[in-house]
């Protein structure tokens, strides 16, 4: 054996040592990430609970607990969005309402909810843009209702918006009785 090729102990006991590191790590790389799932199912999931059982603020933080780790789940988006509006939080509602529909840009539910956050922050102009940006689908009682809302405040203006938020916060109602 030439003199170069030996290795000392020292350098065989390092190589043995990081091979050994990187298959540890290997190994529990794949349990964490699963553990890590589970918990973030388990943190949304006691969201959700805590929102049907009426604790607002305490699921508030907990959606967005989750949400900084899942920023593209649109449905605990939604769900913090309709918190954030029933806490009267409408700037915050308003924003994950709009994220919602970056994801979903069809979402009925998200523009009702956008659309009454726009109309309890008195933005009448935004309300009539989304409003007209929206196409009639017969088979959405949703749109519907957005749809005949439109031509509500078209015909009577910005002092109609206090009636139409009425009629649009019902049917939200009616969508929960169901659900």
């Amino acid at each position: 054996m030439p003199k170069d090729a030996r290795i000392s102990r020292r350098d065989l006991f390092t190589g043995w040592r990081n091979r050994l590191t990187e298959r540890i790590a290997e190994s529990e790389d794949e349990p964490q990430e699963t553990g890590q799932q589970e918990t973030k199912s388990l943190v949304r999931e006691n969201a959700f609970q805590l929102m049907d059982s009426g604790n607002l603020d305490e699921a508030i933080e907990t959606f967005r607990t989750y949400i900084r780790q899942e920023l593209n789940d649109d449905e605990a988006r939604m769900a913090l969005g309709s918190c954030l509006y029933e806490k009267g939080q409408l700037v915050q509602a308003k924003v994950e309402f709009e994220r919602v529909l970056r994801i979903r840009k069809n979402d009925s539910l998200a523009s009702l909810y956008l659309t009454l956050a726009l109309m309890r922050m008195e933005k009448y102009d935004k309300v009539m843009s989304l409003l007209s940006a929206l196409e009639s689908d017969e088979a959405d009682p949703l749109l519907e209702g957005l749809m005949e809302a439109r031509t509500t405040l078209e015909s009577q203006g910005a002092d109609a918006m206090p009636g139409v938020i009425a009629v649009l916060e019902s049917s939200l109602r009616d969508i929960s009785q169901f659900a």
